[in-house]
């Protein structure tokens, strides 16, 4: 085995729904269409990334982690299958390279994913130019007017 997560389907589809917020470019690669599950983030994490090369989503989110690893799953084609889905907990396991099985109760499907390694490194964030109260960017957006 590969890899093997299992999270509530709830979270896994919340995140997603972020990642498809990313808009791919009009003649992208197969990456932009695909996001990356690493479960070596941490005990009982799963690091999620998305990128279309220009802007990068990556967040975390809790999930049992039954094998360590990481998989680059089609973003749109898991999120139509995950929202078809009842509540609960679901399970993401890989025992070959670039097929992923995904089950849940009785039903399963299996995904053809992309190697993990050729998914870029998502870029690092940069320190904030300068800082500011909320309360002074809520006085200059209300005299705003357009």
């Amino acid at each position: 085995m590969l890899f093997a997560i299992r999270p509530s389907r709830r979270a896994l589809l919340a995140e997603l729904s972020l990642a498809l917020s990313i808009p791919p470019h009009k003649f992208g690669s197969a990456v932009e269409t695909h996001v990356l599950l690493d479960s070596t983030a941490g005990v009982g994490r799963i690091s999620l990334q998305a990128t279309n090369f220009d802007e990068s989503f990556e967040s975390t989110f809790n999930a049992q982690v039954d094998v360590l690893g990481r998989v680059a799953l089609p973003t749109r084609k898991l999120h139509d299958y995950l929202r078809q889905l009842p509540d609960g907990d679901i399970t993401i396991s890989a025992s070959e390279p670039h097929v992923i099985i995904v089950r849940s109760g009785r039903s399963m499907t299996r995904f053809t994913g992309l190697d993990p390694d050729a998914f870029p490194s998502a870029k690092p964030v940069c320190e904030p130019i300068f800082r500011f109260r909320s309360e002074i960017l809520a006085a200059a957006l209300r005299r705003t007017r357009f």
